[in-house]
C-alpha cells in the first residue's frame, strides 16, 4: 500500500491524518459534528469534527478497536487525548520521541 495522507478542518483545528499501512496510522493536530469514515483493508477510521476525536474499527465497519472518549483538546504547547483500546490494541507513539515506543501497559 503507497502511503496515503487525509488533511481536514474541525472548528478552529487542523488534522493530517497519514497511513503507512492498511493497520498503521498516525495523527496530527495543528492549533491553528460532521462524520468522515476512511478505510483500508484492515481498518476503518471514523473521524468526528465537532468535537473532534476519532474511533477506529476492524475493516467490516464493526468491531471497535479504540475510541477517544473526549474531544481532542489543547492549550499552549500541549494537546491531550483520551482514549479507550481493545484487548490486544498496541498503541505507538504518542508524541515525538526517538525511536520506536508502544504505550501498551
Amino acid at each position: 500500500m503507497e502511503t496515503r495522507t487525509l488533511y481536514l478542518l474541525a472548528d478552529d483545528a487542523k488534522v493530517r491524518v497519514k497511513f503507512y499501512k492498511d493497520d498503521m496510522f498516525r495523527n496530527w493536530l495543528a492549533q491553528d459534528g460532521d462524520f468522515y469514515r476512511v478505510d483500508t483493508n484492515d481498518v476503518t477510521l471514523r473521524i468526528y469534527k465537532k468535537p473532534l476525536r476519532f474511533a477506529l474499527y476492524g475493516s467490516e465497519n464493526k468491531a471497535l478497536v479504540l475510541k477517544e472518549t473526549k474531544g481532542l483538546s489543547w492549550k499552549g504547547e500541549e494537546t491531550k487525548q483520551t482514549l479507550t483500546r481493545g484487548e490486544t490494541e498496541q498503541i505507538f507513539g504518542g508524541g515525538m520521541q526517538n525511536g520506536r515506543f508502544t504505550h501498551r501497559d
